[in-house]
């Protein structure tokens, strides 16, 4: 939530919108979810610095430029990370090198990976339904925070992370 913050405080007037990518782009990169695309875009959806959540956003927004005209597309917001895939060492190279990353911080500790570990650690504090999900999602899911799916709408421009 913390990167969300950071994407609508950036500039004066900013409309924040953000893009979760869909379950199936999803499941193909990362894995199985611990929340369906429908339930993390709900969540994002009470955050209080968004004013808009668009479901099934692309994964690579660089090669959607049709979902960026659309959208009115000014930024991008993410942490610095190169962040790589099938594609490349970092998909939002091309983002950068047109000058429409705007650059988050990460809070430290926190991420899905993180709650799916205390699950597997401490079961015993969650109801067993929870920790037999968590548990078997564990050994397949790394690294699978779309929380972080961060998008800014400038007026009418706006920043994805799909």
């Amino acid at each position: 939530m913390r990167q969300l913050q950071q994407a609508k405080t950036a500039f004066p007037d900013v409309y924040l919108i953000v893009g979760v990518t869909g379950d199936k782009e999803t499941h193909r990169r990362k894995g199985l979810t611990v929340l369906s695309g429908k339930e993390r875009a709900e969540s994002v959806r009470h955050c209080k610095w968004v004013d808009e959540v668009i479901e099934d956003c692309p994964w690579i927004i660089a090669d959607a430029p049709e979902f960026i005209e659309m959208h009115k597309i000014d930024y991008v917001a993410h942490d610095d990370i190169p962040y790589g895939a099938e594609e490349g060492d970092d998909i939002y190279a091309p983002i950068k090198k047109a000058g429409k990353f705007l650059v988050t911080q990460r809070t430290e500790g926190v991420s899905t990976t993180g709650i799916i570990t205390k699950y597997e650690h401490r079961p015993e504090l969650f109801p067993r339904s929870i920790a037999d999900r968590a548990l078997g999602l564990c050994a397949t899911t790394t690294n699978t925070s779309h929380a972080s799916s961060t998008a800014a709408h400038l007026g009418r421009s706006l920043m994805c992370r799909g």
